[in-house]
C-alpha cells in the first residue's frame, strides 16, 4: 500500500506509472484520478468564494492538481498529511512496512484503506456541498469526459455507480453536489490498485536488473519487496 500511495501522490511517479498505463490500455483510469484532484481544486476554490466552506475548513489536495490555486491557504496537501503521519504513526507490529503494497499481498488490502487518503473532516464537508455555479461547467465536462456511456476516456464503473451519477445530473444541477463523483473515483483507485499497478511494479521489477534503465519506479518496486 505505502508503493501505491507514493505513486498517488508524488507527480513524477504518477507521470511514469500514467505513461505505463498508456503502454497498457487503461490510462482512462489514471487520466480520471489526475483530473479528479483537479477539479476538487476547483470546487473547493469556487465554494470558498461563494462563502460556502466553513471558516477554518482543511481541505487536502493531491499535488497531481496542477492549478495554481493550490497555494492559497485553504489546501493543505496529501504529502504533508503522509510526511506528518510517518513520524508520529508507529508501524503495525503485525505488518512490516511496505509489505501490503507488493501484489501478491493485494488481495488482503482493505477497500477502505485504498481510499483512506481523501477521507479527511475537510473533504467530506466539501463533498456534501453543492456545486456553485461557476463550478458546473467543469463538473459537466468531467462527466462527458469519463462517466456517460461512449465517453472519450469512459472508465470501468458498476453500473450502479454509473447510473447514480447519471442520475444525478439528469436531476435539477443546482442539487449537484462536489462529492458526486467520489463512488466512482473509489472505484477508479481499486481499479489501479489491482489491475495496472501490479503490472507497474513487474515492470519495474525487470528495470532494476537493467541500470541503464532504471526511473522513480525502481525505487518502489524496491522498497516494496525489502524484507
Amino acid at each position: 500500500m505505502d508503493g501505491f500511495m507514493k505513486v498517488l501522490t508524488d507527480r513524477h511517479l504518477f507521470e511514469e506509472f500514467k505513461a505505463f498505463a498508456a503502454t497498457d490500455l487503461c490510462v482512462e483510469s489514471p487520466l480520471f484520478f489526475e483530473a479528479y484532484q483537479e477539479l476538487q481544486v476547483v470546487a473547493a476554490n469556487a465554494c470558498a468564494r461563494s462563502r460556502l466552506l466553513p471558516h477554518g475548513t482543511i481541505i487536502q489536495s493531491s499535488p497531481l492538481a496542477t492549478s495554481a490555486t493550490l497555494t492559497q491557504p485553504v489546501f493543505q496537501t496529501i504529502r504533508s498529511k503522509l510526511r506528518h503521519a510517518s513520524t508520529s504513526t508507529a508501524p503495525s507490529p503485525h505488518t512490516p512496512t511496505g509489505s501490503t503494497a507488493a501484489p501478491a499481498a493485494a488481495g488482503n488490502t482493505s477497500n477502505q484503506s485504498l481510499t483512506d487518503h481523501s477521507s479527511t473532516g475537510g473533504s467530506k464537508v466539501l463533498a456534501s456541498l453543492v456545486v456553485p455555479e461557476e463550478a458546473r461547467p467543469k463538473f459537466r465536462a468531467f462527466y462527458d469526459t469519463y462517466i456517460s456511456e461512449g465517453a472519450p476516456f469512459e472508465v470501468n464503473l458498476p453500473a450502479e455507480t454509473r447510473r447514480s451519477i447519471l442520475d444525478a445530473f439528469e436531476s435539477s444541477t443546482e442539487s449537484l453536489t462536489v462529492g458526486v463523483f467520489d463512488k466512482a473515483k473509489d472505484e477508479v483507485v481499486r481499479n489501479m490498485f489491482f489491475g495496472s499497478f501490479p503490472t507497474f511494479l513487474k515492470d519495474a521489477k525487470s528495470r532494476v536488473r537493467t541500470p541503464s534503465l532504471s526511473s522513480p519506479a525502481t525505487s518502489i518496486y524496491t522498497s516494496t519487496t525489502e524484507p
